[in-house]
């Protein structure tokens, strides 16, 4: 048995009274009582991009998807949870994601491993309001909690550099496609080749939904990073 852990050691017979592994950040120092110690460096929780309520369909129990959801968050931590309610889908929950693909993945795990079959609302972002109160600034992910429009100085929005390699042929369909998504030109190059590399910057929120999938449909050589 070993009295202690040393660099290069790790301990799994820890045993803590913590009702809720939520409670528990990784990086955690852990110390004896009255012991003086300098913390190590946490490491910091990834902050949600993407945003969807989550709600059970009438094949679905309650109790039994929220059994399944915190058993899954519990798996991965990067999702965040809050309860949340509808007036047309009732009781369910706010759910936050790194990005689409990551919503995408966690909905298939639900039904694949849990059998768990769920009503998802389209992604949102989180906006920031400026109110005229000494420019506080309130964020916001849902329509709920917006701030009266009354109090609002200011609304802001996070915004994307997209970068996008496209043939010739297609240069002029793309570009449509960028701008009808609110964005703006900040590059235009020849690659060679026939060849041509795009740079817009574009609200996140036109990102997150079918661009890809509308590009794709426009242009299927169209390179997207």
């Amino acid at each position: 048995a070993v009295v202690s852990t040393q660099s290069g050691h790790y301990g799994r017979d820890l045993i803590l009274k913590v009702k809720d592994v939520e409670d528990v950040i990784i990086g955690d120092t852990i110390c004896m009582p009255g012991s003086i110690v300098e913390p190590l460096k946490t490491i910091p929780k990834p902050k949600p991009s993407i945003f969807s309520g989550v709600f059970p369909d009438e094949n679905t129990d309650f109790r039994s998807m929220k059994e399944s959801l915190e058993k899954l968050v519990r798996s991965d931590t990067s999702v965040s949870i809050e309860a949340d309610s509808n007036q047309t889908l009732g009781q369910g929950w706010n759910l936050g994601f790194l990005g689409t693909l990551h919503r995408e993945v966690f909905a298939q795990r639900l039904a694949q491993e849990f059998g768990t079959s769920i009503i998802m609302t389209k992604p949102s972002i989180t906006y920031r309001a400026v109110l005229d109160n000494n420019n506080e600034i309130v964020e916001f992910n849902c329509a709920k909690n917006m701030p009266k429009c009354y109090h609002v100085m200011k609304w802001e929005e996070p915004v994307v550099e997209t970068t996008i390699i496209v043939p010739g042929d297609h240069l002029a369909s793309v570009i449509s496609h960028c701008m009808s998504c609110r964005g703006v030109q900040k590059e235009n190059s020849t690659l060679g080749e026939g060849r041509f590399l795009l740079k817009f910057n574009i609200p996140l929120i036109e990102t997150v939904d079918d661009f890809y999938s509308t590009k794709k449909k426009k242009v299927p050589t169209a390179t997207l990073r």
